[in-house]
């Protein structure tokens, strides 16, 4: 039976008998790949993560690589693209993301709950969240509509990332009731 939000292995059932060992032999190749590569970034340990899990990679690894994206939590609950910046939505999203669907890591565990008190002290009254770009001015800038101006592309982006964690957070009960109205 597959972990708790992992995706289906890509060759156990995918439509196309004749290319199952085809498949089966990219997931090995993918995850020979994973198992060998040193991420760096929280984007790359995240990922990793989550490659791992769908790769279905050896529990230990996992759990090493889950012990990675926590060491890399911040006092204030929250992750940071990089160790040099502030935490923020974008980071601490796709980490709560990566550790409940990479690792099955409980939304009611310590370190879970700590990135989303980070996540809803840091939203604005409009229900945003505002993500610094990093990004080289190199691409003309045009209004999209979204807050933040010059930065509204990474905050969109982290806006996503930090609903979906959130919503991993809810109790079923009240994914039910928001489902209903």
């Amino acid at each position: 039976m597959p972990r708790a939000g992992k995706l289906p292995s890509i060759g156990s059932n995918n439509g196309m008998p004749g290319r199952r060992d085809e498949f089966a032999g990219r997931v090995a190749r993918a995850r020979a790949w994973l198992v060998a590569s040193k991420a760096v970034t929280l984007q790359e340990k995240a990922f990793r993560l989550l490659g791992l899990s769908w790769a279905d990679a050896d529990r230990k690894l996992i759990r090493e690589a889950t012990q990675t994206l926590l060491s890399d939590q911040h006092a204030d609950g929250g992750w940071s693209g990089l160790p040099t910046l502030s935490s923020d939505s974008y980071a601490t999203g796709l980490a709560l993301v990566a550790l409940r669907q990479g690792a099955s890591l409980p939304s009611t565990h310590a370190a879970y709950q700590k990135g989303v008190r980070f996540l809803l002290s840091s939203q604005r009254e409009d229900g945003s969240w505002h993500v610094k770009s990093r990004a080289l001015g190199f691409q003309p800038y045009f209004e999209s509509g979204y807050p933040y101006q010059h930065d509204q592309w990474i905050s969109s982006a982290g806006a996503g990332w930090a609903t979906a964690a959130l919503a991993y957070a809810l109790e079923p009960k009240q994914v039910a009731a928001a489902s209903a109205r």
